[in-house]
């Protein structure tokens, strides 16, 4: 019981900073924004349009995409078969058009089309897809971080009297902290099977992040191994992304 305590705590302290009028105050993600955001292919960027003298300098503030042409690549080839990936793509050519920052060519060739006509997004293959996905990626992470830390079960039987499990101290402490969770809200997300596209990209955003940590990946386009070593990067990251995607049969998330 003392662990069971200790992890209520430990979630408490992971999100009671976030939660505002009952709800976790994280902005709006889709898997498409989130999963390159631990990579160094793709970076959102903060500048100016407006030299530092102009009087309206601070309202030119923008924001912008960095992105690195194998990836830019890879990431038109997902916007023809998923329409968070189409949204994501025309999002980028949008920022950096309004920002006065380059484009990489095969982004270029991509919105160039959509602004004719000429592709469309593609068709949903399930339900529309919610926004939430930082929100649910942060729930589903800590209740795996309770399961190791504290020794818990993930779940428990339904019938049984003890609420002891990981996902009843994770629905437990965000009621307490001001945001109303039930038990069966948390477990939904870690093992219905209406969840499972959701809970692989998970395991890819982590994936992801981890395989990028600690690379002093090579900056210099110079180089004689940088075009190679960018292009299979994209390529493994871009490989993981296509495994979360459902076959035209299935239905998910």
């Amino acid at each position: 019981m003392n662990n069971y305590l200790a992890a209520t705590t430990y979630v408490c302290d992971t999100f009671e900073e976030d939660i505002v009028d009952g709800r976790l105050n994280y902005p709006e993600s889709t898997f498409a924004e989130s999963v390159f955001g631990g990579s160094a292919q793709l970076d959102l960027q903060t500048g100016y349009n407006l030299n530092r003298l102009h009087p309206d300098y601070e309202i030119s503030k923008v924001e912008y995409y960095e992105l690195k042409l194998p990836v830019a690549q890879y990431l038109v080839a997902l916007a023809h078969s998923d329409g968070d990936f189409y949204d994501f793509c025309c999002k980028i050519a949008a920022a950096n058009l309004r920002a006065k920052r380059s484009i990489p060519e095969p982004l270029v060739a991509f919105a160039s089309l959509v602004l004719e006509g000429l592709v469309s997004k593609p068709k949903k293959r399930s339900r529309p897809r919610k926004k939430d996905w930082s929100e649910k990626y942060s729930l589903w992470n800590v209740t795996l971080q309770v399961v190791e830390k504290f020794d818990l079960e993930l779940t428990r039987n339904d019938e049984t009297a003890g609420h002891i499990s990981a996902c009843d101290a994770v629905a437990e402490a965000l009621t307490l902290c001001g945001r109303p969770t039930t038990y069966g809200q948390i477990k939904n997300l870690m093992v219905h099977p209406d969840h499972s596209r959701l809970r692989k990209e998970f395991i890819v955003s982590t994936k992801i992040k981890s395989r990028w940590r600690d690379v002093n990946p090579p900056q210099n386009a110079l180089s004689p191994n940088y075009f190679d070593y960018w292009f299979n990067a994209a390529k493994t990251d871009v490989m993981d992304i296509l495994g979360t995607f459902p076959s035209q049969s299935k239905k998910s998330d």
